[in-house]
């Protein structure tokens, strides 16, 4: 990648018109400034990885994702600072086109995951890249699902405040856990307050395991590794992929003692043959298909190993071991040591509070008026509901 692009002027290039989530806004309502130092916004734009597509593929694959963040939170938001909020998915419609930003990132470069994952962490973009980004997020809050970071370091430099959500390591709760880390002073300030704690996932862990009413798998005690999805965001490192083969040493040496080990696979991934085939060499390996949380209440499984899964990160909860082979890109205030990390690096763990505009008015610093408790909604787990993502979890009778 190229220098630091620094101080870029919005391009002349006439951008789309914005989606109004309430039109009543633009045509009653002057549009507000906010402005918290240098960062100043007069509009919101949800967005998320634009640039990622499927790991052997050259289409993006986040466009679903970010037409669900609009229209869970747009309203919200909308509400919250009396704002246009428009979306910015990776389609010709909202002014986003994937090959023209990977032709601008490096001549000839086409999107795939390879290509993703050496522009996914890079420090700095080819100056045309990085004004084709500046120009559709000029003087509006970015509000995203799982934001490149290479695209953070360019709000940075250019003092575009945005919001980065994306999903807690720990989904056997009821309802999933949002992970959300900030630039944006006012919010870098309040989020904290509300973080979630691990006493709350011990308490999860308990009522999961009391609730728990599946048979004990017929397996003799040993020890749990766990598989996960191919080409995932937390898996990069220096420009490409890293997977349990690159660990091959260390498997076998930490894996060596137990009696037998149990490797259970991603249960959306069926494109791990490689992995399968070094796996199926260690001699007390064997793969299974059970149920990855009746495993962790089975009473059975002493330790729960992974590349960086969050299977290793719940094993804690249910009184069992977790070791990772590999750090995550994310840090969770309540989990991790994030000591002298940049505090806009960090994950503040958000249960409830982020579906009431209320909420996001006071992180915001629009209001100085603190909710005192999480709204209560119709539904007990609206995110996990309208998303329709279980990973792995199942209901117990």
């Amino acid at each position: 990648m190229t220098a630091s692009m620094r101080n870029i002027s919005p391009s002349l290039e006439k951008s789309t018109k914005m989606q109004i989530v309430d039109p009543k806004i633009e045509s009653q309502t002057p549009p507000h400034v906010y402005d918290a130092g240098d960062m100043k916004f007069s509009r919101i734009v949800v967005t998320g990885d634009v640039i990622r597509t499927g790991f052997n593929q050259e289409k993006p694959n986040q466009n679903v994702n970010i037409g669900w963040l609009y229209r869970m939170f747009g309203p919200v938001l909308s509400q919250a600072a009396s704002l246009p909020v428009s979306i910015l998915r990776s389609m010709p419609e909202d002014g986003f086109d994937i090959r023209k930003f990977y032709h601008l990132c490096n001549f000839g470069l086409k999107p795939n995951g390879g290509n993703w994952a050496q522009i996914f962490d890079a420090d700095t973009l080819h100056p045309e890249a990085a004004e084709y980004l500046v120009h559709r997020f000029q003087d509006a809050l970015v509000f995203g699902l799982e934001i490149p970071p290479s695209f953070c370091k360019l709000f940075d430099r250019n003092a575009i405040p945005y919001i980065d959500l994306t999903f807690h390591p720990i989904r056997y709760a009821k309802e999933l856990t949002l992970g959300i880390r900030t630039n944006y002073p006012p919010a870098l300030e309040r989020l904290p307050a509300f973080g979630a704690t691990e006493a709350e996932h011990y308490v999860e862990a308990n009522i999961f395991k009391s609730n728990a009413q599946g048979s004990v798998p017929d397996l003799a005690p040993g020890a749990l590794l766990a598989g996960q999805t191919i080409g995932d965001r937390v898996t990069i490192r220096n420009g490409g992929f890293v997977s349990l083969m690159d660990y091959a040493e260390e498997i076998s040496r930490e894996l060596s003692p137990y009696d037998v080990v149990y490797f259970k696979r991603h249960p959306l991934v069926r494109n791990d043959h490689d992995i399968i085939r070094f796996l199926s060499g260690l001699p007390n390996l064997k793969i299974i298909d059970e149920n990855i949380y009746d495993l962790f209440c089975s009473g059975l499984i002493s330790d729960v190993y992974s590349l960086c899964s969050g299977a290793s990160v719940e094993a804690k909860y249910f009184g069992l071991n977790g070791h990772t082979f590999y750090d995550s890109i994310n840090n969770f205030r309540e989990l991790d040591d994030c000591s002298g990390l940049d505090e806009s690096s960090v994950f503040t763990s958000i249960k409830g509070w982020s579906l009431s505009a209320g909420w996001w008015q006071y992180v915001l610093g629009l209001s100085d008026t603190a909710p005192t408790f999480p709204p209560h909604y119709s539904s007990q787990s609206p995110i996990r509901d309208t998303l329709k993502q279980n990973w792995g979890l199942k209901p117990h009778s």
